[in-house]
Formats: C-alpha cells, sequence, structure tokens
C-alpha cells in the first residue's frame, strides 16, 4: 500500500506559498540609508502592488516626530508622494504601515541623513577636479 503522506503535505504547499506575496516597498526617494547635502521637499514611495498607506510617521535623531500633512489614504495607490516639512540636519527615521491587496498590513521602515557638510561619493569628485 501506498503512503498517503506525500498527497497530504501538498495541500500546505499552497496555503504556505501566499505567505511569500506581501507587497513590498520596491522604490523610494530617499532612498533607505542616503546621505543627502540639502533636505528633501517629498518623501517618495512605490510599492510593488497597489496599498492603502495607513500611517507614516518621521522622527529625527533626537525621536522628534516631525509633522507632515500625511493621512490614510482611502483608495490603494501604487505609489504616494508626501510633502515633507523644512527638515534641519539630522538623522531621520521613517516607519509606515500599509494595508495590501491580500488584507495583511504590512510594517516598514528606514533611514535617511540630512548633512550639509557631506562629501560626494568618491566616484564622482574626479568629474569635478577637473572644472
Amino acid at each position: 500500500m501506498k503512503s498517503l503522506k506525500p498527497l497530504m503535505a501538498l495541500p500546505l504547499l499552497f496555503l504556505e506559498a501566499p505567505l511569500f506575496a506581501h507587497t513590498e516597498l520596491i522604490e523610494s526617494s530617499p532612498v533607505d540609508g542616503d546621505v543627502l547635502t540639502t533636505a528633501p521637499e517629498t518623501l517618495d514611495m512605490t510599492f510593488s502592488t497597489a496599498v492603502r498607506l495607513l500611517k507614516l510617521e518621521l522622527a529625527n535623531d533626537a525621536g522628534a516626530v516631525q509633522k507632515t500633512n500625511f493621512a490614510a489614504s482611502a483608495e490603494a495607490k501604487q505609489a504616494y508622494s508626501i510633502p515633507l516639512p523644512h527638515l534641519e540636519p539630522s538623522a531621520y527615521a521613517v516607519s509606515w504601515t500599509i494595508l495590501g491587496e491580500d488584507g495583511h498590513r504590512v510594517e516598514g521602515n528606514m533611514s535617511f541623513l540630512v548633512d550639509a557638510t557631506a562629501h560626494e561619493p568618491a566616484d564622482t569628485q574626479g568629474a569635478h577636479d577637473g572644472e
């Protein structure tokens, strides 16, 4: 008699597949880890599928939350552009919560640094030396 165990495991494979299909941030500006010499005017985020952006928080390195005009979205969109207030030189942490098309809430975070004294990356300095 053949064992039914391999057949019993087959439905489990189909149940696990959607667990790996969560929406993710695929592009942002600033990019996670960016060091910027000037403060960005907007935070642009693009996700792998349309999502509702439920929560967005921006805090400086002292933990002070920076006020934005963010309001939770009623409609699902793939891309968001959030106007930012004037940001002083500091490290900033961005955290967000989205609701994907699959009904799952996904939380994420990123950070960037605003530092007017930051230097250009070494690979671009040579291009300016001859000017």
